[in-house]
């Protein structure tokens, strides 16, 4: 069994990062589509721009995010890039960092579905450095 108690400080921002891509789909997909395709292609600046172009994408989609106030967007962004930063994953200057898994933390998060690997900037299904 793992407890979150029992993690050090790395294990405690992963799985922070995990539980809120879990509950929020969009930030499940900024994850995938923007994080892990900017890590992967070696753009890993990630500017304000980003996460604009992202949004602009899946408001045309979905009227709930079409809808929201300009505040409001400005909010979500301004939360998301916290949680960026105090996840590890992005640095004080914006650049994305990749997320080291340990052995323990990666296999229970495989357990839970190889696709929530996919969060995680620098790690694939196998635990390799990508």
């Amino acid at each position: 069994m793992f407890l979150i108690s029992e993690a050090d400080r790395q294990e405690q921002q992963a799985l922070v990062w995990l539980a809120a891509c879990r509950a929020y789909q969009f930030l499940r997909e900024f994850s995938v589509e923007v994080l892990r395709e900017r890590y992967l292609s070696w753009r890993l600046h990630l500017g304000l721009e980003s996460f604009n172009t992202f949004y602009a994408s899946k408001a045309e989609w979905d009227e709930g995010l079409a809808g929201l106030s300009g505040s409001t967007r400005g909010k979500l962004r301004q939360v998301l890039f916290r949680m960026m930063r105090e996840a590890g994953i992005l640095s004080r200057d914006g650049e994305i960092q990749r997320v080291g898994l340990s052995n323990r933390l990666y296999s229970l998060i495989e357990s839970g579905g190889r696709s929530d690997l996919l969060i995680f900037p620098g790690v694939d299904a196998r635990n390799e450095v990508k």
